[in-house]
Parts: C-alpha cells; sequence; structure tokens
C-alpha cells in the first residue's frame, strides 16, 4: 500500500511524518544503550515498524510494460 502525491502532500501526512521520525530518533537513541538482549529486540521491532509507517510515504516508480 502506498500513498497517492495527494496524501503524500497532504498537511496530515506532514504531521505523521514529523511525528514518527521524532520516534525513530528516540528509539535509535535508546538502542546505542545498555539494553539487554530482549529489551534490544523488542527495540528493534518497534524501529522496523516506524520505518514501514513511513515508506508509506516513499514514490515508487511506475510498473514497467512488458510490451504486450
Amino acid at each position: 500500500m502506498w500513498l497517492t502525491d495527494i496524501e503524500r502532500t497532504s498537511e496530515l501526512w506532514k504531521k505523521i511524518t514529523a511525528h514518527y521520525a521524532l520516534k525513530l530518533d528516540a528509539y535509535r537513541m535508546q538502542n546505542d544503550g545498555n539494553l539487554s538482549p530482549d529489551e534490544t529486540a523488542k527495540l528493534r521491532g518497534k524501529i522496523f515498524e516506524v520505518r514501514k509507517i513511513l515508506a508509506l510515504g516513499e514514490v515508487t516508480p511506475a510498473p514497467e510494460s512488458d510490451g504486450e
């Protein structure tokens, strides 16, 4: 699932990405700390999910035609 150009440039999406960018920075800082293996795994899972949310706004190339 990807966002349309209109959705990607909306004020709501800008607020959402700003929010999740801050969360991602905070998670990365926590990850640099002294965490147990379980805490590290949970935190890396959170980082993965935040990245997936932010990736929704990436522009995807149009599929190439195979000539048919």
